[in-house]
């Protein structure tokens, strides 16, 4: 399959007072809380599994309960089969292209 040229990037300027400007003030300071809070959340969460999983070794299927109002969680060990496509990729590379399929999405980075 052959790559289709990329267009011409655009700049749009946003304008002074306009909603673009203050969405573009307030996206370092919202991502840095958002990062902080999901690194926080994901500490949490390793740190339950490592809890429930010291309680009960050797289970694969757990409910973690504290007093009354607090949250009960189901933490269950899953081993999912997942299909090796870099590897049938090159072991067959002519039906891997017949089947393969363009998608595409929007993508929002930080210029330097």
């Amino acid at each position: 399959m052959t790559e289709q040229p990329r267009p011409p990037r655009v700049t749009v300027e946003a304008e002074p007072g306009s909603r673009m400007e203050s969405l573009l003030a307030a996206y370092e300071s919202a991502k840095a809380e958002a990062q902080e809070a999901n690194d926080r959340f994901d500490a949490i969460c390793e740190a339950l599994k490592a809890e429930g999983c010291a309680a009960v070794p050797g289970s694969s299927a757990l409910l973690l309960a504290g007093a009354p109002g607090l949250p009960k969680l189901r933490l269950t060990w899953h081993a999912p089969w997942r299909f090796d496509s870099k590897r049938f990729r090159r072991d067959h590379p002519r039906l891997y292209v017949q089947y393969e399929v363009r998608g595409g999405h929007w993508e929002l980075r930080q210029e330097d």
